[in-house]
């Protein structure tokens, strides 16, 4: 199974419910929901999972 990670530098660890207050939660849910949508077939003009950017580890912040 293929695995993707993202650090966000400088946040606190419940961070990702706070994306009315912090600009990093709403780039990690919206993150998250692609590769949710992805994952289940839901977003047809999404970029693919295998190969693009979103599959490397990554550092935000």
């Amino acid at each position: 199974m293929a695995a993707m990670s993202t650090r966000y530098r400088r946040v606190m660890h419940d961070f990702f419910r706070l994306a009315g207050v912090l600009d990093k939660a709403e780039h990690a849910q919206q993150e998250a929901a692609l590769h949710l949508r992805q994952a289940f077939g839901e977003d047809p003009d999404a970029p693919p999972l295998n190969d693009s950017p979103m599959r490397r580890h990554k550092v935000a912040g």
